[in-house]
Order: C-alpha cells, then sequence, then structure tokens
C-alpha cells in the first residue's frame, strides 16, 4: 500500500472510531482543575511526536484526533450537543473528502 493512502486509512479509521466511541458511551473531557482537556488537543501532540519520531502511523492518528474537532472551533459549542451536531458531522466529512484529495501533499516528506 502506498504511504499516502495508508496515512488516509489511519485519519479516517482514528475519526471513524473516536466518533463510535463517543457516540455509545457520551463522556465528558477530563478535566485538570478546571480546564477541560479535549482530544485535538492529544493531537497535536501526537502530531508532533510523529514527525520527531518519522512515524506514519501517528501522524495520522494525530492529524486524525485533531481533525475531529475542527467544526468545533467554526460553532464554537464545546459540548456534547455542539459535538454531534449536524453541523459538526458535515464539517468532519467535508475535512475527510478534503484530507483525501490532498493525501499525497500531506504526508511529509520526512515520513516517507
Amino acid at each position: 500500500m502506498q504511504n499516502h493512502n495508508y496515512l488516509f486509512l489511519v485519519f479516517l479509521a482514528t475519526i471513524l472510531i473516536i466518533r463510535l466511541f463517543l457516540f455509545l458511551l457520551p463522556t465528558s473531557s477530563p478535566k485538570i482543575r478546571n480546564f477541560k482537556l479535549h482530544h485535538y488537543m492529544y493531537g497535536v501532540v501526537i502530531t508532533i511526536a510523529s514527525l520527531l519520531a518519522s512515524n506514519i502511523t501517528l501522524y495520522g492518528l494525530g492529524l486524525g484526533l485533531l481533525a475531529d474537532e475542527i467544526p468545533l472551533f467554526i460553532t464554537n459549542k464545546w459540548n456534547w450537543k455542539g459535538y454531534d451536531s449536524l453541523k459538526s458531522r458535515l464539517g468532519v466529512v467535508i475535512i475527510i473528502v478534503i484530507f483525501f484529495l490532498l493525501r499525497k501533499y500531506i504526508l511529509l516528506p520526512s515520513l516517507l
């Protein structure tokens, strides 16, 4: 399998798994004092770590976690209702399509 297709599959699987998990077990984000940790934050850390380790799997995982919450930045509804809304779902579908179309360019040379 070509690297850019593998990256897309990991990216897509991450989004589908996190969406399924949160649909079946809608849980609140963990808190440190009054600060909520959202999965996009883990995605940023994992993406940076993947670049340091030159790991395609971690890169797709991190980008998937990050992309799954991008619509929440637009709607600014950081709760279950906002996450599970039609706008959020459509936003994620659009992001997935854009990622698929640009997958050859998203794969950085250091990850080849």
